[in-house]
């Protein structure tokens, strides 16, 4: 007699380790589950159908990406729009960003960027970079005629492009600006068109992300953590309950939450890294990105 094979898995095989990951010069704490069996695994996965909205889970990754920057760098928002005449085709703005992107990274070789493409209530599609590794004057006395070259390309728009610069004074602003959800007009929506991703980044290797630490929540202190961080997003959100745990916790200094969490018993340290994902055992990599930043300054003034 054959017994059939049992597919029942031991505590051992499902446990789950709570990592947290700190952005220490960023804004950003990240919840990670470890060892986690998802209910998918070994299923093929659906293929991902065409985007018709700028969702909210893309908006949480573009917000975590921009608050993994180093929030000590300077950087410069920048938007480019069209006049009365723009494309009516996704795929051709973006063309037009590429353009643009080639020409930028040639004149300012340390230029980095994340972009965004946002519609207007006429439809008009424009763009939202934040960019680092360039001044603003010079970026200003450059940027607006080399977007007019690129458009002109394939439309009339040589009186009606715009391209404004300003001094970025906050990445959670910025952050939480570019997250907010929105639909694509009905008209880049036709069959046969594609939409595509509505954010990138431009030079990563330029953008100044700050060091990364890892800490496990002890067994049996997930609840406690939670409850901080539950209360903490409650007091953001001006007393509106928030159900459940949050993948990503934006905040002011995740230091000072780091080493809350060290005090109060809730988490051992895992690992320090740079977000190339090389250990480091101290804090050299943290003062190695303050000697960065202050090398990066000294080009900018």
């Amino acid at each position: 007699m054959t017994t059939k094979p049992s597919f029942l898995l031991t505590l051992s095989h499902t446990r789950t380790r709570e990592i947290l990951e700190f952005y220490p010069s960023g804004h950003l704490i990240r919840r990670i589950l470890a060892g986690r069996v998802s209910a998918s695994q070994g299923k093929l996965q659906s293929k991902r159908g065409p985007i018709t909205k700028f969702s909210r889970k893309a908006g949480k990754r573009l917000r975590e990406r921009v608050l993994r920057v180093n929030r000590d760098e300077p950087f410069l928002h920048v938007v480019l729009t069209y006049g009365a005449i723009y494309p009516h085709r996704v795929d051709q703005a973006k063309k037009h960003l590429s353009r643009l992107w080639r020409l930028l990274h040639a004149r300012f070789a340390e230029v980095g960027a994340i972009w965004a493409m946002q519609f207007q209530q006429r439809g008009a599609p424009h763009f939202h970079l934040v960019v680092w590794g360039v001044s603003a004057r010079a970026l200003r006395s450059w940027i607006k005629e080399a977007w007019h070259s690129v458009a002109t390309d394939d439309w009339s728009f040589v009186d009606s492009c715009g391209a404004r610069v300003e001094q970025g004074r906050s990445l959670k602003a910025i952050a939480n600006y570019l997250s907010s959800p929105y639909g694509v007009p009905e008209s880049y929506l036709k069959e046969g068109l594609e939409v595509g991703r509505l954010w990138g980044v431009k030079g990563q290797s330029n953008i100044p992300d700050s060091p990364r630490e890892l800490f496990q929540v002890k067994p049996g202190h997930e609840a406690q953590v939670e409850r901080l961080f539950r209360r903490y997003i409650k007091a953001q959100n001006r007393g509106r309950p928030w159900r459940g745990m949050p993948r990503s916790v934006q905040v002011q200094d995740p230091v000072q939450w780091a080493r809350c969490l060290e005090r109060q018993g809730h988490v051992d340290v895992v690992g320090r890294q740079r977000e190339t994902g090389m250990p480091s055992e101290d804090h050299s990599a943290v003062a190695q990105s303050s000697t960065s930043l202050n090398h990066r300054r000294s080009l900018l003034t």
